[in-house]
């Protein structure tokens, strides 16, 4: 769910059920030190500042730029005002609804898109398209949508409008379970790996490759002879692991899809640096569609949420995605969260998620994350 706030009435009772729930919680736990509620006003002003001078200067689409700040404020103020093991417990929730999705999912796709065991039990129609034009997409009860294929086959797109947003949801969840979550399930991660895997999403499945990578050579094994085994063959599957890399980069590249996504970095770039500081202005897109060229008038989407942020916002509120994580890197090391957050900032690389409720989330929690130890001392003072 985004924050555009572009008037859909449902963005706007996911906004309020927001709103509802962070008041809830502030008023029903009992062991909320003030200082941590006096510090979420102080820094939420802060911030509600910071962005109010951007909507003031650039003075696009103010209404929905003031709803995105309200929701970034929210978000904050919730994650300050919860405990160090808290905020990290909302992440591991969002991990099992995506295990659901993605297990509902996986049912579906096998017997229905791939065997046929099962049929569509009705359609809808989608304006999720390159040009914006409603297509029809087959729907089983609601739970599951075919809305892509690729050479043929059905992705495994789930609820999702396409692929590379199942493929995000399943990816973040994967890297919530084996960074994040202290009792990791290896049924979990495998279901995960599946999920990414029937998407057909080369960002996803690259992602997958890595971190199973990083796991396998840096889990600690009790056998010394498995040890001296995976020493052995460590350069020999880093070389077949850059081969495959290689070639779903070289046919992805290949394609049109992959044309333009190398096209949309050079097309954000080219729209930020009309206004380099402060950006064009919130979900101004006509700036970015102005420099699309002709042969790509049958797909006007985007794909990569950095560029369009310089694009809207400029540097100035780039920093504001960048700064806050740089400020706690010490405690996201200490706690070994560094992987963690290389894989969120590749898929924001490669992925449309810019201002996305979930986006949020995860700046904020990499923003406001601390140590138990760290977190006690600054209660105590």
């Amino acid at each position: 769910m985004h924050l555009y706030g572009s008037g859909n009435s449902f963005s706007d009772y996911i906004f309020m059920l927001l709103l509802t729930g962070v008041i809830g919680c502030t008023f029903s736990k009992n062991n909320i030190h003030m200082n941590k509620i006096y510090r979420g006003f102080l820094i939420s002003i802060c911030i509600l500042g910071y962005i109010g001078l951007w909507i003031f200067v650039t003075r696009f689409n103010v209404l929905p730029a003031i709803k995105f700040s309200f929701a970034i404020l929210l978000f904050l103020f919730f994650f300050i005002i919860q405990e160090s093991n808290e905020r990290s417990e909302v992440l591991l929730k969002y991990r099992n609804v995506v295990f659901i999705i993605a297990l509902v999912s996986l049912f579906f796709w096998l017997l229905g898109s791939i065997l046929h065991f099962l049929h569509p039990s009705g359609i809808v129609q989608s304006v999720w398209t390159g040009t914006g034009d409603p297509k029809v997409v087959p729907s089983y009860h609601g739970f599951y949508f075919e809305t892509q294929e690729l050479y043929g086959v059905i992705r495994n797109t789930a609820i999702f409008t396409e692929a590379p947003m199942s493929s995000l949801h399943f990816s973040i969840a994967m890297l919530v379970e084996v960074y994040v979550d202290k009792k990791k399930s290896l049924f979990k991660i495998f279901l995960f790996s599946i999920a990414i895997l029937s998407s057909f999403s080369t960002t996803g499945i690259i992602l997958l490759i890595v971190v199973l990578l990083h796991q396998l050579f840096t889990t600690r094994m009790r056998s010394k002879f498995i040890q001296i085994i995976r020493i052995s063959v460590l350069p020999i599957f880093f070389l077949v692991v850059i081969f495959v890399v290689r070639l779903l980069l070289q046919a992805k590249l290949e394609t049109s899809s992959g044309s333009i996504r190398t096209d949309d970095f050079i097309v954000g770039t080219k729209a930020w640096l009309l206004h380099p500081i402060w950006g064009n202005g919130y979900m101004n897109y006509d700036t970015i569609k102005q420099f699309m060229a002709s042969w790509r008038n049958y797909n006007t989407g985007f794909s990569n949420s950095i560029t369009m942020v310089l694009a809207y916002g400029g540097i100035y509120l780039a920093l504001l995605y960048v700064f806050p994580v740089i400020f706690n890197f010490k405690n996201i090391k200490k706690e070994g969260y560094l992987p963690f957050l290389l894989g969120v900032v590749y898929l924001f690389t490669f992925t449309i998620i810019p201002f996305e409720y979930l986006t949020m989330m995860l700046i904020i929690f990499f923003s406001t994350y601390s140590s138990k130890t760290t977190s006690s001392s600054m209660i105590r003072n």
